[in-house]
This record gives C-alpha cells, sequence and structure tokens, in this order.
C-alpha cells in the first residue's frame, strides 16, 4: 500500500536576524540558510530570485530580498 505524502514547503531560519547589514556574502548566506554554495548559485537561475551584487571582487546577496524569494508569492 502506497501513501500519497505532499511534502512540506522547506523552512529556513530568518536570515535577517543572522545579518547585521543589508548585503550579505555567498559563504555567510550558505551558512545561515544551511544550503550548498551549488545550490545558492542554482537559485540564481531561477525565475525571481534577486541577483547578486559584485563589489570588487566580493559577491554580495540583499538579505532581504533573498528571504522573501524563500517566503514565496504572497497571496
Amino acid at each position: 500500500m502506497t501513501q500519497n505524502v505532499t511534502a512540506a514547503p522547506i523552512q529556513h531560519p530568518s536570515t535577517l536576524k543572522t545579518f547585521k547589514s543589508k548585503y550579505g556574502r555567498y559563504k555567510d548566506l550558505c551558512e545561515a540558510l544551511a544550503i550548498s554554495r551549488t545550490t545558492l548559485w542554482r537559485w540564481i537561475d531561477e525565475p525571481g530570485f534577486p541577483k547578486p551584487v559584485k563589489r570588487g571582487n566580493t559577491v554580495l546577496f540583499d538579505v532581504a530580498a533573498v528571504e522573501a524569494w524563500l517566503e514565496g508569492p504572497s497571496v
């Protein structure tokens, strides 16, 4: 007998509480979200994901925008 189990959306801890600034480096963002660097780079290709900002050789992500993307569209 098989059951149809609907997977619940992944719950990520609030990234805004983790970061003290508006932007975060990919390594810190990955750590806060408990995801791999590869996952983050895959997300960048997803529609609507906030594009990273480059400051010199540093790649930064808008933490609030990433959190809003994770929460999904408002209904």
